[in-house]
């Protein structure tokens, strides 16, 4: 992963490109700008999934580091939702 201060372009903070096991080339790049940027493309590098993030309530609505697009309404839980957790727990066993 290559961390930046600086964002990609104006709407984007990081990219991942996560290929197949068999496969060279996986990788990814995060701004620093956003510690959600950065959790959020390692979720993608360890099997999370967007469509397995949450809205919580910590005291406030908060979303998962896998939401695709951030609400500036909702804080960051800065964590991974019981079922990405599960997915970077599976991924992880599998390189085992």
């Amino acid at each position: 992963m290559l961390l930046t201060n600086d964002s990609l372009n104006e709407k984007t903070l990081g990219a991942a490109l996560v290929r197949q096991p068999s496969q060279i080339g996986t990788f990814a790049i995060a701004s620093l700008s956003s510690y959600a940027t950065v959790g959020h493309e390692i979720g993608h590098l360890l099997g999370a999934k967007h469509e397995d993030s949450e809205v919580q309530y910590n005291g406030w609505w908060c979303e998962t580091y896998m939401t695709p697009q951030g609400d500036s309404m909702k804080s960051n839980c800065y964590t991974y939702s019981p079922a990405n957790r599960e997915n970077i727990k599976n991924f992880l066993n599998s390189k085992a």
